[in-house]
């Protein structure tokens, strides 16, 4: 019984994780640049995907945006470009002014449907007693730790399952053995 729900706990697990990520809070010193990593699920591998503004109205302003090939596209100080393969896409902000500080979106264009979008707070800061110093810890972002717990769970499955199996499979050929050696 505690198998079977460690089980089920184990098949829900992938449902925890968003179809577009990213790191929610990304700091900056002014005239640096800021780059920005979304992840997205493969299925919108082709999708254009974009980087907007949030106004003081709450519209997204879009500042750049693929047409959902991996070529990079560079409008103004702001660069997009997307990697079919890592299934992400990478947003680059060039000379940051203090202008710049703000809430930005990621997105990924849906046809047929609302298009995926997850925010983003840009940070820019000259330094001082708020701002972080080389904060590696913005490296580790929520979306950051999910994928870690996604990859270790596709672990668990592809390596450690099969050996339980084996395991259950050898202890199973030894009792049927074992019945054999006594009926004889």
């Amino acid at each position: 019984m505690q198998l079977l729900s460690l089980v089920a706990l184990l098949l829900l697990l992938p449902g925890c994780f968003s179809d577009l990520t990213g790191p929610g809070v990304v700091h900056a010193a002014p005239g640096t640049s800021a780059h920005v990593q979304c992840r997205y699920d493969q299925k919108y591998e082709a999708n254009a995907k974009y980087w907007c503004r949030i106004t003081s109205k709450g519209d997204c302003l879009f500042l750049v945006r693929t047409s959902g090939l991996e070529y990079p596209v560079k409008v103004d100080r702001v660069s997009i470009r997307d990697n079919h393969t890592l299934y992400q896409f990478t947003v680059t902000m060039d000379r940051l002014t203090a202008s710049d500080a703000g809430t930005y979106r990621c997105g990924v264009h849906v046809n047929g449907g609302p298009d995926l979008l997850t925010p983003i707070t840009v940070k820019v800061s000259t330094g001082g007693p708020n701002a972080p110093d080389h904060d590696l810890s913005s490296n580790w972002d929520s979306s950051s730790i999910r994928y870690l717990i996604y990859v270790s769970f596709l672990i668990l499955i592809g390596l450690k399952t099969p050996l339980l199996l084996l395991l259950v499979f050898g202890i199973r050929w030894m009792y049927i053995r074992t019945q054999q050696s006594s009926d004889e």
